[in-house]
């Protein structure tokens, strides 16, 4: 009991108050990523060569993608606390890697950006809120990323799954989920060779959803507002050949994948598939939730992070009829 007490109080400050990385893990880290071996983005390559490593918030999950066959890095970003905009304050919270806003064990911004680059591949911020955009500017300037080989995702608009109530409007105002036209904006005057991916936030959806006419048209609206690169992210199961042309005239199309939705047998089949509908933008099909590290993190008071849950679904997609033309 006692332990499970220390356990929670040991979360709760590094919820708070994020704790950076050892000295020896940042060198191990380095390390691997100035490994001459190592797969690099070249400049010029088109986002369709990409081969994204999904998960890299913690060391151990960086470091097993710095040991894969990938030129290009995602990581997640919250600011530590989670809590939305806080006036005076916000300037003392540092943005940290993480997936959920839960997760504790992942590097800072700074820590991660500095081997990314060190590493050569191209880099994808996801942010999972965006009361940490303007520190997320700020650090990528002082680490340099090169902008041509920089993607920065946001949920901008509704996808199919949200439900419009009280508990979801709650929790993209506590939280500053969603991000709003004008924060990106801001984005892209700071940084307009960076590619923007106007994301569309789903959730669960019966087989056979697509996304609705309104919900691309106003993803279309938000990408003639930015201008510069831009790319849309679109889920594999709600994808069809129409809506990809469609979106095709105002950027590139990249897809993804929840596998607990979308898993088909053969991945390298479905990337033929979908190149064969004209997605011209990376495609990240992913096998499991999460990679299992090689081993379990632990800090050096000994307290270990619980083990990540996968969870896989064989099941092929239905067909995605695009129900409603533009």
């Amino acid at each position: 009991m006692e332990l499970k007490v220390l356990d929670r109080l040991r979360w709760v400050k590094r919820f708070l108050a994020h704790t950076p990385a050892s000295g020896q893990v940042k060198a191990d880290l380095l390390a691997k990523a100035t490994d001459p071996k190592q797969s690099r983005w070249n400049e010029g390559d088109s986002f369709a060569e990409a081969r994204n490593a999904h998960y890299t918030n913690t060391p151990a999950e960086l470091s097993k993608a710095l040991e894969g066959d990938y030129n290009f890095l995602e990581g997640d970003v919250w600011l530590e606390g989670i809590a939305r905009r806080i006036p005076g304050l916000d300037r003392f919270r540092e943005p940290i890697m993480a997936h959920e806003p839960n997760n504790v064990t992942g590097l800072t911004l700074k820590e991660w950006l500095k081997v990314g680059v060190a590493s050569g591949k191209g880099l994808k911020l996801d942010i999972k809120q965006s009361a940490a955009l303007p520190k997320v500017v700020e650090a990528v300037k002082d680490a340099k990323v090169p902008q041509e080989r920089l993607i920065i995702n946001a949920d901008m608009e509704f996808g199919p799954g949200i439900p419009h109530d009280l508990k979801f409007r709650i929790f993209d105002k506590i939280s500053d989920f969603k991000t709003e036209v004008d924060e990106m904006v801001e984005v892209r005057k700071a940084l307009p060779k960076a590619t923007i991916a106007v994301g569309l936030y789903t959730g669960p959806k019966p087989a056979g959803t697509v996304y609705a006419p309104s919900q691309i048209y106003g993803a279309i609206a938000i990408a003639q507002q930015l201008g510069g690169p831009i790319t849309f992210p679109l889920r594999a199961d709600f994808v069809t050949k129409e809506l990809v042309n469609v979106l095709k005239e105002h950027g590139t199309v990249s897809v993804w994948n929840d596998p607990k939705t979308y898993l088909p047998d053969d991945l390298d089949e479905a990337e033929r598939n979908l190149r064969a509908m004209g997605v011209d933008g990376m495609i990240d099909l992913r096998e499991m939730e999460r990679p299992q590290p090689v081993a379990r993190e632990v800090d050096e008071n000994g307290w270990q992070p619980p083990e990540p849950e996968t969870r896989a679904n064989d099941s092929k997609p239905p067909p995605s009829p695009w129900a409603h033309p533009l």
